[in-house]
């Protein structure tokens, strides 16, 4: 059987405290796929941007042994689709003929960037021989003190630090196709981060498919005794953001 790897980063105790439900949801959603989480040791004073870029950077020996790794921000809940998630991600490899499947058109180019998107899929044994010397050449990049310096790293229709436009430039300076087709694109998962941004929920939920989706399955598991606990048990700060979901699929599905 083909297997697929999640692999999350996290940094700091914020992000730690999502790790039970991701475990939780993965393994409700995807009992037969693997997780790994990495806290990176870091002394960079961005650390923030310095984790999300190494994001892309990273590489560990172990992944060689999966068909599909998908890198997946740690407070993006999985889902159960069909097809199934690996197969999917394989089949759109063979489409676009790449070892990988991102895409740079989410983004209006003119407003945001040519940027990827942050949901990342590769086939470890093809796509990181590639990428490997231009990696290499990029964590080298990190050591700057202030990485707003480094051309690659900086969005200046943004202003900011961008990961993902880092991965476009890792993507294309290493030789692999960018695809710009975005019919194909999806989040795979609840993206409890969208709390974070008022009205989003009740936006998503009412006028996005796949966010409806989403919603549905996780819904299935929130009167867990399980998941009742890690809801207790968490941070007041994340018990929050479920709380601002709850109450937005509240008013949208009692409308």
């Amino acid at each position: 059987m083909k297997k697929l790897l999640y692999v999350c980063f996290v940094s700091g105790a914020r992000y730690l405290s999502y790790i039970p439900f991701f475990q939780f949801f993965k393994d409700r959603e995807y009992p037969e796929y693997d997780v790994k989480f990495y806290d990176l040791p870091c002394s960079h004073p961005d650390r923030e941007h310095w984790i999300k870029i190494m994001y892309w950077l990273y590489s560990d020996p172990s992944w060689l042994e999966y068909d599909g790794v998908q890198p997946f921000d740690v407070d993006l809940f999985p889902v159960r689709e069909t097809p199934l998630l690996l197969d999917y991600k394989l089949a759109l490899c063979e489409k676009y003929k790449t070892p990988y499947y991102n895409t740079v058109g989410i983004d209006d180019p003119k407003t945001r960037g040519v940027r990827m998107t942050g949901i990342h899929f590769f086939k470890p044994r093809e796509y990181l021989p590639l990428i490997a010397n231009t990696a290499l050449k990029y964590r080298q990049l990190l050591n700057v003190k202030d990485l707003r310096t480094v051309d690659i790293f900086y969005n200046p229709l943004q202003r900011r630090v961008d990961n993902q436009q880092v991965l476009y430039h890792l993507l294309r300076e290493s030789g692999l196709p960018i695809i710009t087709d975005a019919s194909d694109w999806h989040f795979h998962g609840l993206h409890l981060g969208h709390s974070r941004c008022a009205g989003r929920w009740e936006s998503m939920l009412t006028n996005d498919p796949d966010v409806r989706l989403y919603w549905a399955r996780i819904k299935q598991h929130i009167h867990d005794p399980e998941f009742k606990k890690l809801y207790r048990d968490t941070t007041p700060d994340v018990r929050a953001e479920w709380d601002v979901l709850f109450r937005a699929a509240g008013e949208v599905f009692s409308a």
